[in-house]
């Protein structure tokens, strides 16, 4: 008779499967030895009456930086009610390349770094689609947007 497997431990078995490795703020509390709250309020300074001493604030900055703990960028919009990101739209496609377009863009950029913004770009096809397509980029992952619209031509 062949020998059984070895039993699996039951935490491994009841822990729900994620769809990426990237460490959870329940990841980081479990190393530090904390609660998921303490996990955040150590990590986010406390904002709230709950007090987080200075040793638990090292062990869960510890265990974050052994786990390569990063923030979920959504889930911290959702709370902030703010994405930190500004979009772009413009019509890029065409025959010859939008200077017009880079040189706007690379200043958007630039300020929106400096802002510590991030940047979204959005594309239309025609300017025609356009009533129907920026009110759909205006869902909640940014907080405003730059519609960078044709270059009009002198009717002189």
């Amino acid at each position: 008779m062949p020998p059984l497997p070895p039993k699996r431990s039951a935490a491994v078995e009841k822990s729900p499967r994620r769809r990426s490795a990237a460490a959870t703020l329940e990841d980081v509390g479990r190393e530090a030895g904390v609660s998921k709250m303490a996990a955040s309020l150590a990590l986010n300074g406390a904002k709230t009456s709950a007090r987080i001493s200075a040793d638990t604030r090292a062990l869960v900055l510890a265990a974050a930086e052994r786990l390569r703990y990063r923030p979920n960028a959504a889930a911290k919009g959702l709370t902030q009610r703010r994405m930190n990101t500004i979009g772009v739209v413009a019509n890029l496609l065409g025959d010859e390349p939008n200077l017009y377009f880079l040189e706007v863009f690379t200043g958007v950029v630039r300020g929106a770094t400096t802002a510590g913004q991030s940047t979204t770009v959005f594309t239309l096809g025609g300017w025609d689609e356009a009533p129907l397509s920026v009110p759909t980029f205006c869902d909640g992952r940014i907080d405003g947007l730059i519609v960078l619209g044709p270059i009009l031509q002198d009717d002189a």
